[in-house]
């Protein structure tokens, strides 16, 4: 499936990096590019799995397991 030009799932390690970032950076203005890029990869999940969250939940959890 394309997903279009804002595709940032290359990594699932780096997309839980990404995750760890924005969570501990959540606080400050300037962190709103991670905050993004972090919506952009959850909203490409959503796509690839049709809208089903609890598969995009076992995805990010399959992946914050395996880093």
């Amino acid at each position: 499936m394309r997903l279009g030009q804002n595709n940032q799932c290359e990594s699932k390690f780096s997309l839980f990096q990404d995750f760890v970032r924005a969570k501990r950076g959540f606080k400050n203005i300037d962190n709103l590019p991670m905050y993004v890029n972090s919506f952009c990869v959850v909203r490409n999940l959503l796509k690839l799995n049709g809208n089903d969250i609890a598969r995009v939940i076992c995805v990010l959890l399959s992946s914050i397991t395996t880093s």
